[in-house]
């Protein structure tokens, strides 16, 4: 267990991924407002291509959380600064990399994926 600790801490490439990813729905997620903070230094549209996204990214990628979720991200170390959330799951976490288009957006996309990756192995 402690190897697979240490391999999460070394993904974590400055962008302090594992402190942003959450259990809801029996499916890892990551908050938008922490999606922005992790793109928004490298792409100053972020909130033009996350409002798009919203409406747009089917629930398999993104979802609004009801008020049980939101007392769940809570308890799981969240701090939400919003009533009104939404999550998004590995796959759109990498879509907005993808639409993102750029190097920085690319090696965030790659540590989603290996963070995801461990956190799943951890759990089997």
């Amino acid at each position: 267990m402690e190897e697979v600790s240490l391999h999460i801490d070394q993904l974590n490439y400055g962008y302090g991924l594992i402190d942003k990813v959450y259990s809801l729905r029996n499916q890892l997620v990551i908050v938008e407002q922490d999606i922005i903070g992790l793109f928004n230094p490298n792409y100053p549209m972020i909130q033009d291509l996350m409002f798009l996204c919203r409406h747009n990214f089917p629930d398999s990628c993104a979802f609004l959380i009801n008020d049980l979720e939101q007392q769940s991200l809570i308890e799981q170390g969240c701090g939400l600064s919003t009533n009104s959330c939404r999550v998004y799951t590995e796959e759109g976490a990498i879509l907005i990399g993808i639409l993102i288009n750029s190097e920085k957006a690319d090696q965030i996309s790659n540590s989603i994926i290996q963070i995801f990756a461990s956190l799943r192995e951890m759990s089997i």
